[in-house]
């Protein structure tokens, strides 16, 4: 499923979280929930230009992954 945010101001995170918490209930029903994600983010400078920015040049790219741990308490 491809899902475009967009908005004439910088996104909060409250909004990311909306989007998150509203798939999940309305495919709830079915027995589905948001599993992960994939984004593109696009910054916007203090002038409100649209800027891309690199790392010697090259996009950058990151994973953040969120892992459910238990420890071994022995």
């Amino acid at each position: 499923m491809r899902i475009n945010i967009r908005g004439n101001n910088p996104i909060t995170s409250e909004q990311f979280k909306e989007v998150i918490d509203n798939l999940n209930a309305e495919y709830a029903p079915i027995g589905l929930k948001v599993k992960n994600m994939t984004c593109y983010v696009r910054f916007i400078n203090e002038e409100g230009a649209t800027v891309e920015p690199l790392k010697n040049g090259n996009e950058i790219i990151k994973t953040i992954t969120f892992k459910k741990v238990m420890e071994d308490k022995k």
